[in-house]
């Protein structure tokens, strides 16, 4: 998008503002004061603690999935050389054992003009680059939300800090939860352009992702300015692991071995989990994390660490704990539909596990 903002920005273009400048993203909220049982409203930022957001925007999240479908297949070729990329998380042995049992010529580098593949993860990109959880949002100065809005700026009251960048995101769904509050504030959108993309802030568990921001937003231009191969780490994972297959036999197996309390069999467990082929048996791995907290604890095997990074959206709560079976049922169906059968198969398999008989022989969806 390259709308030209008029008001309040001159003639800079809106992309390329939120692109390359720091933003903050702001909700909007409501409650009933406790004292006086008056409706109030007020601005949050949504991430806390944090000067730096910044914007993806959508048209980038679009490249990335232009080249996801047009390599989604690719692995590496022969006589060929490859720079593993940053957004790669195929940890390295993985690679090389690839590479070895393909007996392929491989070198490695980094310059642009000398290589001839780059690896990447897509895994890695969708969770912390919200390639699907792009929205749109109003570009507002931070100087005319202070004049004509400050009444809502309690986060720059108190210890929550002031907002520390030029503009601020406000999403519509924010916007439009402001205009049910002050009807007034409808005018902000004939005032300000729009922008639609995604937002990311350093904080707990996506250093790496920030880190490697402006890495991230040049790639696509390396990769189509020099005609790169692009390889996924999915693909290779799915060629080196040549594993176990769960099944429902296996996972009744797994299940007995998880629930016995015996740590021994706990990380006989993970290592069968870590050397599984996730594809054939992404519903049951699913499934059995969900059961036990510890499954969900990161041990020192790479493999298992890579795995769990592909079933974090699978995940129901933390690692402390595990939902009841009813909730994990209704909580993967809601994440993943397609997996319903085998879904319904591990409940039948947990619930008689649980009673120690068979109670349940089977349960058949509508």
């Amino acid at each position: 998008m390259t709308t030209d903002i008029t008001i309040g920005l001159e003639d800079k273009k809106v992309t390329e503002l939120t692109f390359h400048k720091k933003v903050t993203e702001l909700t909007f909220h409501t409650h009933t004061h406790y004292r006086t049982s008056k409706q109030e409203g007020f601005f949050n930022k949504k991430y806390w603690g944090s000067r730096e957001n910044k914007f993806i925007p959508k048209e980038l999240l679009l490249r990335y999935k232009s080249l996801y479908e047009t390599y989604k297949d690719n692995t590496l070729s022969d006589n060929t050389k490859v720079y593993s990329t940053q957004l790669s998380e195929l940890p390295s042995h993985k690679l090389k054992n690839y590479v070895e049992e393909n007996k392929l010529n491989i070198t490695y580098g980094r310059k642009w003009t000398e290589i001839d593949s780059v690896i990447i993860g897509y895994n890695f990109i969708k969770e912390y680059y919200g390639l699907n959880d792009a929205k749109k949002y109003l570009v507002v100065p931070t100087s005319y939300l202070r004049k004509n809005y400050k009444k809502y700026l309690h986060i720059e009251d108190g210890n929550h800090g002031k907002i520390n960048t030029d503009y601020c995101l406000i999403g519509m769904d924010d916007y439009h939860k402001m205009i049910n509050f002050d009807p007034s504030s409808q005018s902000l959108a004939s005032q300000f352009p729009t922008v639609e993309g995604y937002t990311i802030s350093p904080g707990h568990g996506n250093s790496k992702a920030f880190k490697q921001l402006d890495f991230f937003k040049a790639l696509p231009n390396h990769i189509e300015s020099n005609n790169l191969d692009v390889i996924f780490d999915e693909t290779l994972n799915n060629e080196v692991t040549k594993g176990t297959v769960l099944d429902e036999e296996m996972f009744s197996s797994l299940l007995n071995m998880v629930n016995s309390e015996d740590k021994e069999n706990l990380n006989m467990v993970k290592e069968i989990i870590a050397n599984s082929e996730y594809e054939a048996s992404e519903p049951y791995l699913a499934y059995l994390i969900n059961t036990h907290p510890k499954l969900r604890v990161v041990n020192g095997n790479d493999n298992y660490k890579f795995l769990l990074k592909k079933l974090n959206k699978y995940k129901l709560t933390s690692r402390f704990d595990s939902p009841p079976i009813d909730e994990i049922l209704s909580g993967l169906m809601r994440i993943e539909p397609k997996f319903a059968i085998q879904y319904a198969k591990c409940v039948t398999i947990h619930i008689n596990h649980k009673l120690k008989r068979e109670v349940i022989k089977e349960i058949i969806l509508n």
